[in-house]
């Protein structure tokens, strides 16, 4: 994400300069806000970009008066999309998203890489994304009981029903914290599904997280625990989060199931349950570990350049995607 600071230093340059040329030139105002309401001369400090909401909506009106800035993606998103509510660029607190918390568990150099080199694409990665996708594919088949947003969820939920929600997209402000998850189901109990590919020869986690109390890995463990403070602030109920570790045939199964004419959102859930999913207690414990994690992500995100490797283990360092070009790698 570009710094607002040198952003905003070049717009005041330029809109000086050509205010200055309008001025000597007479042209009529094409709508521009006041200059000192977009940059308070008398201040050098960087205007928070809430109080730039005039800013956006020249460059979205397409003002010739307004340079366009250096934006981040959601702030483009933002003004593409016509909003008046520009997104807060604060680098002091950056945004986490669900991901990152697995990456930075695995390993915190392995985030800090991500962030000065990029995110490197293994095939590896690439199927598990495949995998996933034809999971989520399957899922959407569902005739009846698959629903498309928050608002029809409850309502289904409120009738008696149960509602099934793939690719959930969840933010929340006051952790900063964004992510999309993968399989929710509401009956009962609200539950989180969500699933992680193995390798032909890989086999579940035999060892128990005891920090955790789980059998699942702790990085997978620290991403469920991401979505339960997610769901649990949309839906104001405390859920299950669950794990499933399985093969490509898992998914063809649930495809085979979805694809069925009796396939309903019962029979799903009775499949998943039967893939020996591993839950991720949502205790306060757990609640606490995940916000100190978000903590040190922001850090690791502001300062990337200053971090080191997080571990001690020779099968991460041969699992990382970055470990060719890793300063502080093990092998």
């Amino acid at each position: 994400m570009a710094e607002t600071g040198g952003s905003y230093t070049t717009v005041r340059a330029i809109l000086l300069q050509r205010a200055e040329k309008a001025h000597q030139q007479e042209l009529p105002s094409q709508g521009t806000p006041p200059l000192e309401l977009l940059l308070p001369l008398s201040s050098q400090k960087v205007p928070p970009l809430e109080q730039a909401a005039d800013l956006a909506a020249a460059i979205a009106e397409g003002s010739t008066k307004v340079p366009p800035l250096k934006r981040s993606d959601e702030m483009a998103a933002a003004i593409a999309e016509g909003s008046t509510k520009v997104p807060p660029c604060d680098r002091a607190k950056p945004r986490v998203y669900a991901w990152e918390i697995n990456e930075a568990t695995f390993c915190e150099l392995k985030l800090a890489l991500d962030e000065l080199k990029g995110d490197i694409r293994t095939p590896e990665r690439e199927r598990g994304r495949r995998v996933r996708g034809a999971l989520n594919s399957a899922i959407d088949e569902l005739p009846l009981q698959r629903v498309d947003d928050f608002e029809e969820m409850e309502r289904r939920h409120d009738k008696g029903g149960i509602a099934v929600l793939s690719k959930f997209r969840l933010q929340s402000a006051e952790h900063g914290l964004e992510g999309v998850a993968q399989l929710v189901i509401w009956s009962d109990e609200l539950e989180l599904f969500q699933l992680k590919t193995l390798r032909p020869t890989e086999t579940p986690p035999r060892v128990p997280f005891r920090r955790l109390n789980t059998g699942a890995f702790e990085s997978d463990a620290a991403q469920a625990l991401s979505y339960g403070l997610l769901l649990e602030q949309k839906f104001g109920i405390v859920p299950r989060l669950w794990i499933i570790y399985a093969h490509e045939k898992f998914v063809e199964d649930v495809t085979a199931m979805t694809s069925s004419p009796q396939s309903d959102a019962l029979r799903l859930l009775q499949t998943l349950r039967a893939a020996s999913p591993i839950e991720v207690p949502f205790t306060a414990r757990n609640r606490e570990y995940i916000v100190g994690a978000l903590e040190r992500i922001r850090r690791i995100k502001i300062s990337p350049e200053d971090v080191r490797r997080s571990h001690s283990s020779v099968g991460r360092c041969n699992g990382c995607a970055h470990r060719q070009n890793c300063p502080d790698r093990l092998i």
